[in-house]
């Protein structure tokens, strides 16, 4: 019994697909994203711009015109290479350990899986990325001014 209940789940669980799993998130830059595990879809925008993404090990693709591609990968141990079919150009950027890329281009697609990731996109670019990502609002300036310590003077202690 308790293995056709097993075999019951792992059918089931082959037949879901992995993109009805997955959440969807519209991004329209500027925009600060984060998120843990894995990240795909497509940025687009009329002029090419720069989406920086700073990563907690792991790999990335990325696919785009090879006329207009430019992927820089840094960190330790960090191992790049690319390969380019038919004017179409994917890089894989994989590191054991932190991983800075910059992506320069008007339209790519992009599969991420990190510990952990962000993911910064330029105004001018946006699209649909779909994953275990959520937006990252910034920190609301509601503070009175008579709280911090003003540029230049040392913090009270």
């Amino acid at each position: 019994m308790p293995t056709k209940v097993l075999l019951a789940v792992a059918l089931a669980a082959l037949l879901v697909p992995a993109a009805a799993l997955a959440k969807s998130i519209e991004v329209d830059g500027p925009a600060s994203l984060a998120g843990r595990g894995g990240v795909r879809g497509a940025l687009h925008g009329e002029q090419a711009a720069t989406v920086n993404l700073r990563m907690a090990g792991g790999q990335i693709r990325v696919t785009g015109a090879a006329a207009g591609l430019d992927v820089r990968c840094a960190g330790r141990k960090v191992v790049q290479g690319s390969r380019t079919n038919r004017r179409v150009e994917t890089v894989v950027c994989k590191a054991r350990g932190a991983m800075l890329v910059a992506i320069t281009s008007k339209r790519f697609r992009l599969v991420v899986q990190s510990r952990a990731f962000s993911i910064q996109v330029p105004e001018g670019l946006g699209g649909t990325l779909y994953g275990n990502v959520r937006l990252v609002e910034p920190p609301a300036d509601d503070e009175p001014a008579g709280d911090r310590p003003a540029a230049g003077a040392p913090a009270r202690g």
